[in-house]
């Protein structure tokens, strides 16, 4: 899980704490919402203090992004895999989440 966060452009050490912290896996993931994700970002971030430790915005972003796949592959039951998590999936969903808050609708090209 550590390797799919780094290709998220997470920090080596920001990846360890998202592990360190339970999620080992797209599935542990999976169950986070998006408010509990931001929450445990911020917690990481608390507990690492004068550590100098962050994730870059758009780290963050990709994280969410990942999420928002990893639960729409789980509502079509399709298979997902952590060798599918890199930074242009996560760009691509990303642009399918802000699609889908402004239109209202998924864009179904993505699912072709």
């Amino acid at each position: 899980m550590e390797d799919a966060l780094i290709r998220l452009g997470l920090s080596e050490a920001f990846a360890r704490e998202f592990t360190n912290k339970g999620i080992i896996s797209l599935d542990r993931l999976h169950v986070l919402t998006s408010k509990a994700l931001n929450q445990l970002i911020k917690q990481i971030h608390q507990d690492n203090q004068g550590v100098g430790l962050f994730i870059l915005f758009f780290s963050q972003q990709y994280v969410h992004a990942v999420c928002f796949w990893i639960n729409r592959m789980y509502i079509l039951g399709l298979p997902y895999f952590i060798h599918q998590v890199t930074e242009q999936l996560a760009y691509t969903w990303n642009e399918a989440y802000k699609a889908e808050k402004k239109s209202g609708t998924f864009p179904q090209t993505l699912l072709s």
